[in-house]
């Protein structure tokens, strides 16, 4: 017999009895096998909704495994469904067409003022509702622009208007002296949309020292001469009157006035105010003859007064 062959027989014997040793070794250790029952695992996330638009219904699905444990060795299995449908409407399933909201306010208007015009816009949204599930967006523009040209574009320089009439004086009465004040606005036109402002004071002062401010006290002037008698006949009793006046000079600016009487009276009874009646006075002497020679005769006169006494 060969070398070779010597060689490959004891191989064969090696083999053959380790093989048979492992068997023998994993019959010793197998452990006995128990039952075990099935657990379900925890449920899946939920699927994507499939939505029928028509009716705006939709479902969705999640599923477990029995798999917590796995059963085995006779085990039974889990009970109830792997898989659980869901209502999911809600989330997409009614289409709704976009509306759009209200305009917003116009916003600032953007001015050139170069050229004296202006532009403003205002907004509104496609949100009254929102589009969702496939609803179709809003028609019609999100934007609009309008021309405020008019509103600030225009630059306009300010302009003085004319001097008011002038205030009361305004006086120092310790000092004699007082001012008055006028006024002015720039609005002539007013300064617009970055025009320049009015060159000039907007108020003017003035001396008015001669109107007021100097306190005068009231001097009585002359008598004025006496007035005619006023008489009660019944009586033989009259008076008379005189005025002057606070004219010398004439109070100002918070002097006092004129101390002492405006009017004065005075009796007048031997003027006019006893009746008198009148009586003869004596004859007086006769005049010359005055003579008629063709006739041969004359006369002559003699004369007396109502004044013994007068009426």
């Amino acid at each position: 017999m060969s070398r070779n062959c010597i060689l490959l027989l004891l191989l064969l014997v090696v083999l053959g009895t380790s093989d048979a040793w492992r068997r023998r070794r994993r019959r010793r250790r197998a452990p006995s096998c128990g039952p075990v029952h099935g657990g379900w695992s925890t449920w899946g996330a939920w699927s994507g909704c499939t939505c029928n638009h028509v009716l705006g219904t939709g479902t969705r699905y999640r599923t477990r495994s029995c798999s917590n444990p796995a059963p085995s060795c006779g085990g039974a299995g889990c009970s109830g469904g792997s898989r659980e449908n869901g209502d999911c409407s809600s989330l997409c399933c009614k289409i709704t067409h976009g509306g759009l909201s209200n305009w917003s306010s116009w916003g600032s208007c953007q001015c050139n003022h170069n050229l004296g015009t202006g532009y403003k816009t205002r907004t509104r949204q496609c949100n009254n509702p929102s589009p969702s599930c496939g609803g179709n967006g809003c028609t019609g523009s999100l934007k609009d622009t309008g021309s405020c040209d008019d509103e600030c574009c225009k630059i306009t320089h300010g302009g003085l208007s004319n001097w008011s009439s002038w205030g009361s004086c305004q006086c120092n009465h310790n000092l004699g002296t007082g001012y008055k004040t006028r006024t002015r606005q720039c609005n002539n036109p007013s300064p617009s949309c970055g025009g320049n402002g009015c060159t000039g004071s907007l108020k003017d002062t003035g001396s008015c020292d001669d109107e007021c401010c100097k306190i005068t006290h009231g001097g009585l002037s002359n008598w004025s001469s006496w007035g005619s008698c006023q008489c009660n006949h019944n009586l033989g009793t009259g008076y008379k009157t005189r005025t002057r006046q606070c004219n010398n000079p004439s109070p100002s600016c918070g002097g006092n006035g004129c101390t002492g009487s405006l009017k004065d009276t005075g009796s007048c009874d031997d003027e006019c105010c006893k009746i008198t009646h009148g009586g003869l006075s004596n004859w007086s002497s006769w005049g010359s003859c005055q003579c008629n020679h063709n006739l041969g005769t004359g006369y002559k006169t003699r004369t007396r007064q109502c004044n013994n006494p007068s009426p």
